[in-house]
């Protein structure tokens, strides 16, 4: 029995150091493969690990905002110009400064320096400039002659006219007359009860002003002419229509 045992304790030993020879044996292979085998711990990586960043931390901000940035010159994304209007601010046109008019009273509208109209009072104030310029010899309203330019304005509208001369060596009227072409030599009967100027045949100097009023209560077509002899067989007339077609005055 004792010498049973004592072989038992020798053949136990026996085996646990060919199991360590073994051992250290795939220890010598491994190590030589470049790997780590039984309890010998493998080489702890140094690698530092990048940060983890959030959208909402300030370097993420700042990484987003270089990313919007395009080359210079090139055309900007109108959502991304709301989004980051800081980038490329130098690019964004300028906008151009607000057109300026000149204040109106209530209730008036004004159709171009020439014409405006108060539609709730149904008036409508036409402007005739007699030798606006050197077209025609100064035989024009408004730069306009043989009709070039002409005014519309709604049925029963009251008319108010001005008048003024600024040629400098010519006398100048207006009267309004039925559309006749060529206009008649003598031009004395007016279209609507008032619709001319007090000195028709004499007119009016350089720099001064006259009016007339009336109301268009007829539709058709008409003229403004000057009534000093020749001035208008010589080009001075504009085209007048009364229609009731229209709900507000037009100059064209």
């Amino acid at each position: 029995m004792l010498l049973c045992g004592t072989l038992a304790i020798l053949g136990c030993d026996e085996g646990e150091r060919s199991i360590d020879r073994a051992t250290e044996a795939a220890r010598a292979d491994s190590s030589a493969a470049g790997y780590a085998v039984g309890g010998v711990p493998a080489a702890k990586d140094t690698t530092p690990t990048p940060p983890v960043v959030h959208r909402d931390t300030p370097i993420a901000v700042a990484a987003a905002t270089i990313a919007t940035k395009r080359p210079k010159g090139e055309r900007r994304d109108s959502a991304r110009a709301a989004a980051n209007p800081d980038v490329d601010s130098a690019e964004a046109p300028a906008l151009p400064p607000p057109v300026k008019h000149a204040p109106l009273p209530v209730g008036v509208a004004r159709v171009n320096e020439f014409l405006s109209y108060d539609a709730q009072a149904r008036t409508a104030t036409l402007l005739l400039v007699a030798g606006y310029n050197g077209l025609n010899d100064a035989l024009n309203y408004n730069g306009g002659a043989h009709g070039s330019q002409g005014v519309s304005v709604p049925l029963g509208w009251n008319v108010h006219v001005a008048i003024t001369n600024r040629a400098s060596d010519l006398q100048h009227s207006a009267i309004v007359v039925r559309q006749v072409l060529p206009p008649p030599e003598e031009m004395t009967t007016p279209a609507f009860a008032g619709a001319l100027v007090a000195r028709l045949e004499e007119g009016v100097a350089e720099g001064d002003t006259t009016s007339f009023d009336f109301v268009a209560d007829r539709a058709g077509r008409y003229m403004l002419a000057c009534g000093v002899p020749g001035h208008a067989q010589g080009g001075m007339w504009m085209r007048f229509t009364v229609s009731a077609d229209i709900d507000r005055p037009v100059y064209r």
